[in-house]
């Protein structure tokens, strides 16, 4: 009987270890998200309004883009454009376009680079450098920066805002920049359509072989579209 007891006690007692240590992972991990929520850095907009934004983060493929801008002309939408500055000094005739044609331009960084690994003057160079660049081509302040990757914690967004930006980041990713499959592109939309959502997009052929549905969808749905610095006023 004594050992039964033993057992038993030791059996309850791997039970309660293994409890705890599972409640302080999840304690760890629900520490870990909140900080990183709490950098400062915007990923919806408070409103209950059923509005949404469309983010296309631009470092490549123009001829998409231009396609974009045609599909979206002809659906009567705006949309914020996060432009990478190394691209826009190759497309100022994109970039312009994109301006003329009344959707926001946000800065993306200069060079792609991962912002929290950079110091103060590197965070500042690479916002800066893009945001004159954005004044040479459309004459027009940008107020906007969304960190290359997500790569985003309270110094970046500090530096950010010594440039005269708002940091912007997301709560729908569509991964179309890594995978091509369109149902789950698309779904991930449907997912996480709600009030105030940020959509972040790239110029990809999946994307853009989708846009016309996503944008049916979405208004079928009842939401109207903003550009993010409308929505997130």
């Amino acid at each position: 009987m004594k050992k039964i007891l033993t057992e038993a006690f030791s059996v309850n007692l791997i039970i309660a270890f293994m409890l705890f240590a599972l409640g302080a992972y999840s304690l760890k991990n629900v520490k870990s998200i909140s900080a990183f929520a709490d950098t400062g850095a915007i990923y919806k907009a408070d409103t209950e309004e059923k509005k949404i934004a469309l983010m296309i983060n631009v470092y490549e493929n123009g001829d998409i883009v231009e396609e974009y801008l045609e599909i979206f002309e002809k659906e009567n939408l705006k949309a914020t454009f996060f432009i990478g500055g190394s691209w826009a000094a190759k497309n100022k005739e994109t970039v312009k376009k994109i301006h003329d044609k009344g959707h926001t331009l946000g800065n993306h960084g200069y060079n792609h680079k991962m912002h929290t690994r950079l110091d103060e003057k590197g965070n500042i160079d690479e916002i800066s450098r893009t945001n004159a660049l954005i004044k040479e081509i459309t004459g027009e302040k940008c107020t906007l920066f969304a960190p290359p990757s997500g790569d985003v914690n309270g110094s970046v967004v500090a530096c950010a805002e010594k440039c005269g930006c708002k940091t912007v980041m997301w709560s729908c990713d569509t991964i179309d920049w890594r995978d091509s499959d369109r149902e789950k592109v698309f779904s991930r939309i449907k997912r996480n359509l709600k009030p105030g959502a940020l959509i972040l997009m790239h110029p990809k052929q999946v994307t853009l072989d989708l846009m016309e549905e996503i944008v049916s969808y979405i208004k079928n749905e009842g939401y109207s579209f903003e550009t993010v610095d409308n929505l997130i006023k």
